[in-house]
């Protein structure tokens, strides 16, 4: 089913923001205020129209047609876009390297500037003219069709609170009590069985459990993990059974009528009484009619009609173009499965179809999912929101909308036919190689995931040049110096394989955002790696990062284990006064290099907010008089931001604790170690710590009274200590 028009719709949606965050830079190149405005206007016009016609471009063929090049045209919008950062980082890279040199800005660079502005304008113009082209078709084509705004009156984007549901459903099975007692007496059988079995060398057994998709095969095995003599099933160890076996399988068919109404009640309703909304359940009843009594349709349009209690939004959804759909081909549920799709936001949209990308039942962590979705520019964050915030609240509205699935420990998973969707809707945005085959490359493409050796590093510039993420897999030996030249990229993965050196031109991947070279052969990174401004992650070996001369270039990392102080340019310590961005724990080691308290505090450690935990170590200890005071002095100067959670001091030498302990500046603080402080005597100095829990103490001595401040017991001074 073709319903490409359902990714360029929320490409555009994007775009129609995103150009004006792109004013800025369009001026450096020349550009005017009126030529982005016009493309603005362009995008806004085509988002109202497609807006109008709601689901009827994925279902009248003369609609679907346009959907294509409408959707190449959004693409190229939004690579014009990329297009002006990339230069602009390129250009600002070279006047500063041109400053450092001594040098005025040469004639080259004044050049290249006005043919970038030359370049900028054609570009502009043609992407201009396409559009209005296509807006052009698009009305004429709703004038002859008869489209009105009814006809996507509400299917606007879900409201930003979705309820919380999917917690209650899975810890609840409808009906399948018959299907449960089969179960559990085969369980019992081929547990005596499997002991018999096992004084000869094997013990495993097959209870054949089969289905069509969605009808909750894994819900109901997962019940009979929550029961202690059960708990080593997985429910997610499916798979195809070749050899003959004497069970005769237990078939799950649709849910009872009944069963059916309760689960799809639950996802609707929630916590709300259903009695209270006499027009919904009626509504709802005729909903749940058209859904085969699938589980997992169940869910999925349940939630989708729990976001919203309005009866109008219930009967948008009754009306729907998808059961006309679904009664061209009754053994369908993807188009069922698609009005959850249809009803997300348009970063909803994106983040969704960009799972495609993952493989069948391939768990994944909100980490790394997230990290993606944020490097992708799919999250769209507002005011002083942080984008890890809003990409986790985008994970747990899919969670709830019943679109993934939470699985083992801290992770994630698809359902297969969830994963069809996200195939259907990603046509010619995402594409794997695998099993030595070559799926056929759109222009378009965006993501790619090579599993095979198929693809040579040297094609990546010519037959991948619009790529926005690239995964490989495979045992790589070398990195092409083509990869330069995907200048859209933002997130390129080449962990576990065998590279022994990245080449210099990866460097000039400006929109790059995260970078993982992990467990290859490296021994360092190409000395440029500080061009690439843009870096938020990078994930290599620690001792690689800490061979990174002038790292504070890389003003938006946010993760940097270590910090090794040498006396050396690029390696002081005032390296990361621009790093301002870091997150979680950052250790920083041979303070004793840093010389004094002004020193110290360039590296503006009090103006690190999203650091959670520090560690301050020094090499050595000394108890040379001036070294003393020196330490005191950087130790002062190293005074973290108030919202720390945890501190860790090692081999300070010093005998005074900083000022910033006085005045309750780490009111926050939930975890203190103080280790090998041989001449730190007095720690009254303290102040009041309310959230601390652990207080660890190592070879360091203080006496009773210096828990004493003013009267005050240690209990008055750490009241949630649970540890000292």
């Amino acid at each position: 089913m073709a319903v490409g028009g359902w990714l360029a719709q929320p490409v555009i949606k994007m775009l129609v923001d995103s150009v004006w965050t792109s004013s800025l830079r369009g001026k450096l190149y020349g550009l005017q205020d009126n030529d982005l405005q016009k493309l603005h206007r362009s995008l806004l016009n085509i988002d109202t129209i497609v807006d109008k016609a709601g689901m009827r471009w994925s279902r009248d063929a003369r609609l679907v047609e346009m959907m294509k090049p409408l959707q190449d045209a959004a693409y190229d919008a939004e690579d014009f876009l990329d297009y002006l950062t990339f230069h602009g980082m390129k250009q600002k890279i070279n006047e500063e390297a041109s400053r450092m040199a001594g040098n005025r800005i040469s004639r080259a660079i004044r050049n290249a500037k006005a043919k970038l502005f030359s370049d900028s304008v054609k570009r502009l113009n043609k992407i201009q003219k396409k559009l209005d082209d296509i807006y052009a078709d698009m009305e004429k084509m709703c004038q002859t069709l008869q489209v009105d705004a009814s006809d996507g009156q509400y299917q606007s984007d879900l409201a930003s609170a979705t309820r919380e549901t999917s917690s209650f459903l899975i810890s609840k099975v409808f009906g399948r009590e018959e299907e449960q007692k089969r179960i559990i007496e085969r369980l019992l059988r081929s547990t005596d069985e499997s002991a018999s079995a096992s004084d000869n060398g094997s013990s495993f057994s097959v209870i054949p459990l089969v289905g069509i998709g969605g009808v909750g095969k894994t819900t109901l095995l997962s019940l009979f993990t929550r029961i202690k003599r059960f708990r080593t099933i997985s429910p997610s160890r499916f798979g195809f059974v070749s050899e003959n076996f004497n069970w005769k399988p237990i078939v799950l068919g649709d849910l009872d009528e009944i069963s059916f109404w309760e689960l799809f009640k639950q996802c609707a309703f929630g916590p709300s009484k259903p009695e209270e909304h006499p027009e919904l359940v009626e509504i709802g009843r005729s909903i749940a009619s058209k859904l085969k009594g699938l589980p997992l349709a169940a869910k999925t349009v349940g939630n989708l009609l729990g976001s919203n209690m309005n009866p109008h939004y219930w009967r948008s959804i009754m009306k729907s173009e998808v059961w006309i759909l679904q009664q061209n081909n009754k053994n369908d549920i993807i188009p069922v499965l698609q009005l959850s799709y249809q009803y997300l936001s348009a970063p909803l949209k994106r983040c969704f179809a960009f799972c495609s990308l993952f493989q069948k039942n391939y768990m994944f962590s909100e980490i790394e999912l997230t990290r993606m979705w944020i490097a992708e520019g799919f999250v769209v964050a507002q005011g002083n929101q942080r984008m890890e915030d809003v990409a986790s609240k985008y994970l747990h509205e899919l969670v709830n909308m019943s679109l993934f699935q939470t699985s083992r420990g801290d992770y994630y998973v698809m359902h297969d036919l969830i994963h069809d969707l996200t195939q259907s809707v990603s046509v010619d945005e995402t594409s794997r190689m695998d099993n030595g085959k070559s799926n056929k490359i759109s222009t378009t493409l965006r993501h790619l995931a090579v599993e095979t050796e198929f693809v040579e590093t040297k094609e990546l510039r010519s037959r991948f040049k619009k790529l926005h993420s690239l995964f490989y897999v495979p045992t790589l030996k070398m990195l092409a110096t083509s990869v330069g030249g995907l200048v859209h990229l933002r997130y390129l993965d080449i962990s576990y394989n065998e590279l022994e050196e990245l080449p210099e031109s990866l460097c000039e991947l400006y929109n790059l955002q995260t970078l993982i070279v992990k467990g290859n052969f490296l021994i360092s990174l190409p000395e440029d790696i500080i061009q690439l401004v843009n870096l938020r992650h990078l994930d290599v070996e620690n001792e690689i990062v800490v061979k990174i001369k002038m790292i504070g270039r890389l003003i938006s990392l946010e993760e940097l284990f270590e910090f090794r102080v040498r006396k050396e340019v690029g390696f002081m310590i005032t390296e990361l006064s621009g790093l301002q961005q870091l997150h979680g724990k950052l250790k920083i080691t041979n303070s004793e290099i840093v010389e004094s308290k002004e020193e110290a505090e360039m590296a503006q450690m009090k103006n690190k907010e999203y650091l959670d935990a520090l560690e301050l170590g020094w090499g050595f200890y000394t108890k040379l008089e001036n070294k003393l005071v020196a330490t005191e002095e950087v130790l002062e100067g190293l005074q973290p931001h108030e919202s720390l959670k945890g501190l860790k001091i090692r081999r300070y030498c010093g005998a005074r604790s900083p000022s910033w302990m006085k005045k309750e500046e780490l009111s926050n603080l939930e975890r203190l170690e103080l280790s090998f402080c041989e001449s730190w005597k007095d720690i009254s100095c303290t102040a009041l710590l309310p959230h601390l829990m652990v207080f660890h103490i190592e070879s360091t001595w203080f006496s009773k009274s210096c828990f004493e401040v003013c009267g005050s017991s240690e209990s008055k001074l750490f009241p949630m200590l649970e540890e000292l």
